[in-house]
């Protein structure tokens, strides 16, 4: 396993990671372990949207007029 060293972490920063970590009970060195490899699990935002547009391209481009249509005729089916 690797090691990584923070430096210059501003006194305001570092008072509220003690204080959390305090709060969670845990281990300034664990809760901050937590935090980084929550962070390395998270999918950028950007990557999320290139999945979506990739995705996208297989459904049909509705307009809002067919898109109305199709919510009118569901009405009207269920009203029978």
């Amino acid at each position: 396993m690797s090691s990584i060293m923070i430096r210059n972490i501003p006194s305001d920063v570092q008072d509220t990671l003690d204080y959390r970590a305090g709060a969670a009970r845990e281990s300034l060195q664990h809760y901050t372990w937590d935090m980084i490899a929550e962070a390395a699990r998270r999918r950028p935002q950007s990557e999320v949207f290139a999945e979506i547009r990739r995705r996208a391209r297989n459904f049909p481009q509705w307009s809002a007029d067919d898109i109305v249509a199709e919510l009118r005729a569901s009405r009207e089916e269920d009203a029978l």
